[in-house]
């Protein structure tokens, strides 16, 4: 479905009325012309765990994406941890080999993470305690209630950073987690982890995210798209759990100057499926670096680069969601269902939705 959005005139004549809203199932024929196949373009966890480890230490932790610290439990290095964890676990839900799920808990107390994650417990989804990370990469724990809730084992090894020598390769390493089943582990880290058993699967130390690229493009889903700074651990989960690739625009943290990956993120644009949305965003760069470029090559640009847990989020979004358009309504519609084109042209603003 192409969708071509045009703004004749901006804000001239157009008038929200809150009166009744439209409902797209009063139409059936529309709802017919759109197939579920269609309505439904970000992607989305199919498939429903039956408990969930909350794992501490990352929101809202004003350290964890800072590369100076020394503790195993502070940092971007653990940050990134725990973003890999939760996105391989969700993962293995999602292909059915697990019933244990991640969610990076908010110790904030935000309203929003509340809410969510009492919709979990009405979904039936119960949680089974509060860990760290590093507990829940190597403790071994018994099975509760016939589930398997021991993570330790379900990964195939760890992938190798440098956060603090060399920015980039916690961006690759985010998407070479997915590739390899290997949560990330810096070299801050490393003795740490083999001492646990776990052993190096792909070495991101020195790579570039052309480098991640050049070597994984072909492993990652088209579906897609997060653009995060380097310096970042926020979105890996989601990424990771996707198949995604991951891209940071601005080599250096706020730094354009010390070089850019513009080239790269026409060419993954490019790549991408028609209409694949890009998440995240970028620092220090205006907008028509990137935001420009995204929209031009007909992709959806959703900034939510300071949010957590999206699988769980998205948990069955496509069950049960009636097509509603809210708060106001659209005088002079016009609907050809031979061409099974829908103009809505009566104020300034044409959008066009072609079938």
């Amino acid at each position: 479905m192409k969708f071509i959005i045009g703004f004749l005139l901006l804000f001239a004549g157009l008038k929200a009325i809150g009166s009744v809203p439209y409902r797209f199932s009063e139409s059936p024929w529309i709802s017919e012309s759109v197939a579920d196949e269609g309505k439904y373009h970000m992607p989305g966890m199919k498939a429903k765990p039956k408990k969930y480890w909350s794992c501490v230490g990352v929101i809202p932790v004003d350290s964890r994406n800072s590369v100076d610290e020394t503790d195993e439990m502070r940092g971007l290095q653990y940050h990134l941890l725990c973003q890999s964890l939760a996105g391989l676990t969700n993962r293995a839900v999602e292909k059915g080999k697990s019933e244990i799920a991640v969610w990076l808990c908010d110790h904030g107390g935000k309203t929003s993470y509340k809410l969510s994650r009492q919709a979990l417990e009405d979904m039936g989804i119960h949680e089974q305690g509060m860990q760290n990370g590093l507990e829940l990469a190597c403790n071994e724990y018994s099975s509760v209630d016939g589930v398997k809730v021991q993570l330790k084992g379900m990964f195939d090894g760890y992938v190798l950073t440098d956060v603090k020598n060399n920015p980039e390769s916690g961006v690759v390493a985010s998407v070479a987690s997915h590739v390899y089943n290997s949560i990330i582990v810096d070299i801050r880290d490393k003795e740490y982890f083999e001492k646990a058993g776990y052993k190096m699967k792909y070495d991101a130390t020195r790579k570039t995210t052309v480098d991640a690229w050049r070597e994984f493009r072909n492993k990652c889903s088209k579906k897609a798209l997060v653009i995060m700074p380097v310096q970042t651990g926020e979105l890996r989960e989601f990424a990771i759990k996707n198949n995604l690739f991951v891209l940071n625009l601005n080599k250096e943290l706020g730094d354009a100057e010390a070089g850019q990956n513009i080239s790269l993120l026409e060419e993954v644009l490019a790549w991408l499926e028609p209409n694949a949305p890009v998440y995240g965003w970028e620092q220090g760069v205006s907008e028509d670096q990137f935001v420009a470029r995204v929209s031009k090559s007909g992709h959806p640009m959703i900034p939510c680069d300071w949010s957590y847990n999206h699988s769980l989020l998205s948990l069955l979004y496509e069950k049960g969601r009636e097509q509603v358009c809210l708060g106001f309504s659209i005088p002079g519609l016009s609907i050809s269902r031979k061409r099974k084109t829908l103009f809505l042209f009566s104020f300034p603003m044409v959008i066009t939705f072609s079938g």
